[in-house]
């Protein structure tokens, strides 16, 4: 009798030993499996692009305001297609109202209501320009939009531009007037 006592112990000792054991595998298995998935959506994301908003400046001329938009492609992907990215731009006017436009993209003359890319470069801000790809924003290149409204920001006013990719990437920048 002792003996089937002790054989029943050590059974239930091995069984949750290997119960244990088992658990703690799966476990294992479902934080590598999640650690998976993070990886895998950070790539993803990467893989998307990123564009970052640097700097707005602002200039008023003849009744209008010229607003130039310097972005860096912070991601991993490369963009051109501008007729497709959408541009819009929220101010308040001289007048006290609020002016909210979404521009169109023009690779000729700008005028009211309308965008263009006045450059891209290596460094926008000291305009080292890059060697291939001349319409294209590669990796770490910056680009300068240059945006034309009417009618003219108020002095003193902040205003907003959104600037939204062909592939749904979005970013946005305040500047002052």
């Amino acid at each position: 009798m002792s003996d089937a006592l002790l054989t029943v112990f050590s059974f239930a000792i091995v069984l949750t030993s290997i119960t244990t054991l088992l658990g703690a595998s799966l476990n294992a298995g479902g934080k590598s499996n999640e650690a998976w998935v993070a990886e895998a959506s950070a790539a993803y994301v990467e893989s998307l692009g990123s564009i970052s908003p640097l700097t707005a400046m602002v200039a008023v001329s003849a009744g209008t305001t010229i607003v130039d938009v310097v972005i860096e492609n912070a991601g991993a992907r490369s963009y051109s297609q501008w007729k497709e990215w959408d541009v819009a731009v929220q101010y308040t006017t001289a007048s006290g109202g609020i002016s909210i436009q979404r521009l169109s993209y023009t690779s000729g003359t700008l005028s009211a209501g309308k965008w263009t890319v006045s450059g891209i470069y290596l460094n926008a801000t000291t305009r080292i320009t890059k060697g291939t790809d001349p319409d294209v924003l590669n990796p770490v290149e910056q680009m300068v939009l240059r945006l034309q409204v009417s009618p003219v920001a108020g002095t003193g006013t902040t205003g907003m531009v959104v600037i939204t990719t062909v592939d749904g990437l979005s970013t946005r920048i305040l500047f002052d007037a």
